[in-house]
């Protein structure tokens, strides 16, 4: 009866060990899922934040096309408005051109003039 009494007490005494380190495994269990549930709200979070970033992204994205369109066009107005500005200074140099051979008719013409009254003036003296 002793020896039954002892190996029931050394019996309890290894299941008393046995559920205190089932609890302390219950326990570590416990509490790798509360780190696995706050984790997975952390990549719940990132991700969440990760896309509004990929949507300011995907909208700073656009308004750099806008402005890049619109360069292109401002680009290609200006490009325009110098070919009008170099066609003008073309015409005005066509038109300066054309008053030099102006001015050198007149002044061939004033010369000639000159001359034909100094012929005039010369035949009016005699």
């Amino acid at each position: 009866l002793g020896q039954r009494e002892s190996a029931l007490a050394e019996l309890q005494a290894a299941l008393a060990d046995h559920d205190t380190a089932l609890a302390a495994r219950t326990a570590a269990v416990e509490i790798q899922e509360r780190d696995l549930v706050a984790r997975e709200h952390e990549v719940v979070q990132l991700q969440s934040e990760l896309g509004l970033r990929e949507h300011q992204l995907l909208q700073q994205q656009a308004m750099l096309q806008d402005r890049a369109d619109l360069l292109v066009a401002q680009q290609e107005a200006l490009a325009q408005a110098q070919e009008g500005w170099r066609a003008q200074a073309e015409e005005v140099l066509q038109r300066q051109e054309h008053l030099r051979a102006l001015e050198e008719r007149l002044a061939l013409w004033q010369t000639e003039l000159a001359a034909r009254e100094e012929v005039v003036r010369g035949g009016e003296g005699v």
